[in-house]
C-alpha cells in the first residue's frame, strides 16, 4: 500500500493498517510522517503516543498526547494516552484525572475502565476501584484483563481469599500466562513461595519469556533452574522490549546472580536497570 509522498491523510491510514497488520515500527514512520506533512492532525498524534508508550517513552507519549489535547481536548483517545504515559511516570493523581476525563468523554470504553480502575488501586482507593472495574465487568464479564484488575483490587482491600478464588476460576477457565502470573504474585505476597513458584512456572510452560512470570520467581526463596536462566537472559535482551520490562528482567537476572552469589554481576546488572539499559527501541526520548 502506497502513501502519497505529501499528503498526510494517506500516511495517517497508512499507519492505521500497519498497526492492525502488526507491523508497528512501520506504522509509527507513517504516523511521524503524518505530523510532519500536518502538525495539527490530532490523530496521529495520539496513535504515536500510544505507541511510544508501549516502548516506554513516557515523556515522549505525554508530549504527543498533550499535543493533540491542545488541539481537541475532547478527543478520548488522547485523554487516555496521557493516563498511560503519566502511570508510567509515577504521576498517579494525575493519572487517575486523565483517565476519569476519558471516561467522561467514553463512559463505556473497556480499556478505560480497567486503566482507571487499576489506577485508583494504585492510589489507595480500593472501594472507587471495584466500582470501577465491576461495572467494566458488567460491560464485558469474560474480560481477562479486567478480571484480573478485579482480583488485585480486591486484594487491596484486604479480600485476599476471594482475590484468589477469582484468580483461580480465570485460570480454569482461561489459561493464560498474564493470569498464572497474578496468581503467583498473590501467593507470594501471602508468603506461599512454593505454591507461588508452582504458578509462574505454569506461566512459563505457556510462554518461556513470560516477564511477570520470569521476574516473579527470581524473588522466591529457591534459584532458577539452568533452563530458567537461560531464558531469563534471553528475554532480557529481546531487542523489541520496552524499557521498563528491560529494566524489570535486568533487576530479575540481578536477584538471580544474588542467589549464586555473584555479587558484581549482580550489581552490573540492576546498574544496567536503573540507568535504562540503553538498548532496544525502549532507548530514547525524542518525540
Amino acid at each position: 500500500m502506497q502513501a502519497q509522498t505529501d499528503f498526510a491523510p494517506a500516511h495517517l491510514l497508512r499507519g492505521n493498517v500497519l498497526a492492525a497488520m502488526g507491523r508497528h515500527a512501520e506504522a509509527e514512520a507513517c504516523w511521524r510522517r503524518t505530523v510532519e506533512l500536518s502538525p495539527g492532525e490530532p490523530a496521529a498524534h495520539v496513535n504515536l503516543a500510544l505507541r511510544l508508550g508501549e516502548l516506554g517513552r513516557a515523556d515522549a507519549a505525554l508530549a504527543h498526547a498533550r499535543h493533540a489535547l491542545a488541539i481537541n481536548p475532547v478527543l478520548f483517545r488522547a485523554h487516555y494516552a496521557a493516563g498511560l504515559a503519566l502511570l508510567q511516570l509515577k504521576s498517579l493523581a494525575e493519572a487517575e484525572a486523565s483517565f476519569a476525563a476519558a471516561r467522561r468523554l467514553a463512559p463505556d470504553n473497556i480499556e478505560i475502565l480497567r486503566a482507571h480502575g487499576r489506577t485508583q488501586c494504585m492510589l489507595g482507593k480500593a472501594d472507587d476501584a471495584l466500582e470501577t472495574l465491576c461495572r467494566a465487568l458488567e460491560l464485558s464479564p469474560h474480560d481477562a484483563e479486567a478480571r484480573r484488575a478485579h482480583a488485585e483490587a480486591l486484594l487491596s482491600r484486604g479480600q485476599t481469599a476471594a482475590a484468589e478464588s477469582a484468580l483461580r476460576a480465570l485460570a480454569a477457565e482461561h489459561p493464560d500466562p498474564a493470569t498464572w502470573s497474578a496468581l503467583g504474585d498473590l501467593l507470594r505476597s501471602t508468603g506461599r513461595f512454593e505454591e507461588a513458584a508452582g504458578a509462574y512456572r505454569r506461566a512459563l510452560a505457556m510462554d518461556s519469556g513470560a516477564i511477570d512470570a520470569l521476574a516473579g520467581l527470581t524473588l522466591g526463596r529457591s534459584p532458577l533452574s539452568p533452563q530458567e536462566a537461560a531464558n531469563l537472559e534471553n528475554a532480557a535482551h529481546r531487542c523489541e522490549l520496552s524499557a521498563p520490562d528491560r529494566a524489570k528482567l535486568l533487576h530479575a537476572l540481578g536477584r538471580h546472580c544474588e542467589h549464586l552469589g555473584a555479587l558484581d554481576q549482580a550489581f552490573l546488572h540492576h546498574a544496567a536497570a536503573k540507568r535504562g539499559a540503553g538498548f532496544g527501541p525502549g532507548h530514547g526520548h525524542g518525540l
